[in-house]
């Protein structure tokens, strides 16, 4: 089955999917985090992403719901790029990791879970430092991206896909080895879709394609 999105934006992607809706009005029993607050989950945001941009948070009732709140704004100094401005703040998916492991112990592995996690990995430029090499050995730095060496960046992509995949792989361990998968709600945004000079384009958010819009969906 062939899985689309309605935009080519992080937030209105983010915003439709917690709200299930794609207008400003909230449905019944109000976003999934409010919903599932309110039949007795634990709520649990970690975020590579700065959840204040374009209200992300605030409209999808993130920190309001939230037991605990964890996004790019609460670790700053270990930002992957020097940049602190909203949209660009990013974490690597270790850091994430690692907060996850620090909270692990806090939380009631009993009652029902709700976590949410945003792996930035592969929003342009699609590399940092702290990255692991596991599908290309030299990936492409931002200043080197262009289109002559299209095929470099696929594969440089491609690494920062597969470093989210593994992971997930590692919150999925730590869940069945607590004896929670059956009381656990996860979900993992990896960000938008993202044309790689596909017609020309690098980026996102430009034009109505498969390769913006048609997106990977996932449910276990």
């Amino acid at each position: 089955r062939s899985y689309f999105s309605h935009t080519g934006f992080t937030t209105s992607s983010l915003k439709a999917i917690f709200r299930s809706s794609l207008g400003s009005n909230l449905p019944l029993g109000g976003t999934l985090f409010e919903l599932l607050k309110s039949q007795g989950y634990q709520i649990v945001v970690l975020s590579g992403l700065d959840e204040s941009f374009g209200d992300i948070a605030k409209d999808c009732g993130m920190e309001k719901t939230a037991d605990v709140f964890f996004d790019a704004r609460s670790a700053k100094e270990d930002r992957v790029f020097s940049s602190t401005a909203q949209g660009s703040l990013t974490l690597s998916n270790e850091r994430l990791l690692k907060q996850f492991n620090t909270i692990a112990d806090q939380l009631d592995w009993q009652r029902p879970i709700f976590m949410y996690f945003n792996f930035q990995a592969a929003h342009f430029p699609y590399f940092h430092n702290k990255m692991p090499l596991t599908l290309i050995g030299n990936p492409l730095e931002r200043k080197q991206i262009s289109e002559n060496l299209r095929e470099q960046l696929k594969s440089t992509y491609f690494n920062a896909v597969a470093y989210s995949d593994w992971a997930t792989g590692k919150i999925v361990e730590e869940i069945k080895k607590r004896g929670a998968n059956n009381r656990s709600l996860i979900a993992v945004s990896g960000d938008h879709g993202e044309s790689l000079f596909d017609d020309g384009i690098l980026g996102h958010g430009i034009k109505i394609t498969d390769k913006q819009m048609h997106t990977l969906f996932v449910t276990n």
